[in-house]
């Protein structure tokens, strides 16, 4: 067994892909997930599964499917793995607010080449740094109308993604590690 972060993209948002916590909470235990946890109303789950990366993401892909009728982008990654993802930002190292601070998750790591298809200049003070299967980025007067949206990297390189502030990050981590 292995502790596991599920975070769900665009569940509770905008009206659309409506799901309970508690009702996600309830299909995944009784999928056979263990010690399953849920955290605020945006979709993300942790627990603890059997297998790897690729079957706990088709495990979970069934679940929503048949259990609530939602089809949404999931990306996964193991309680290990997340840990050591938000000190790495580059933003914490320039002292800027953690709110104001993401991490993009793809389902894939993205090449060199792919990340020079992406020019920064039309997003003015929003930055972005690439670390394999994980974006840092940095929007210094927030993310609600940045032009440099989780569509645009998707596009760019070809991959599902999801992103979350670095406080939810960090939330997350304390959750996976919670005994």
């Amino acid at each position: 067994m292995r502790r596991w972060v599920a975070l769900l993209r665009g569940v509770n948002v905008g009206g659309g892909n409506k799901i309970a916590m508690p009702a996600l909470k309830a299909s995944c235990s009784d999928a056979g997930l263990e010690r399953v946890v849920t955290y605020i109303q945006s979709g993300n789950v942790v627990f603890d599964a059997a297998g790897d990366e690729a079957s706990v993401c088709t495990a979970l892909r069934t679940i929503l499917l048949e259990q609530h009728g939602l089809k949404v982008p999931i990306v996964v990654r193991s309680a290990k793995e997340l840990a050591g993802v938000p000190d790495k930002h580059p933003g914490l190292a320039e002292g800027i607010d953690p709110k104001f601070l993401h991490v993009h998750f793809l389902d894939r790591k993205v090449t060199p080449a792919q990340i020079t298809t992406v020019d920064p200049a039309p997003f003015g003070s929003d930055t972005f740094a690439v670390d394999g299967r994980h974006i840092y980025v940095t929007y210094p007067n927030g993310s609600g109308r940045s032009k440099l949206t989780i569509e645009v990297f998707e596009r760019a390189f070809g991959v599902t993604a999801t992103g979350r502030n670095l406080n939810t990050v960090r939330a997350l981590i304390s959750l996976a590690n919670a005994r």
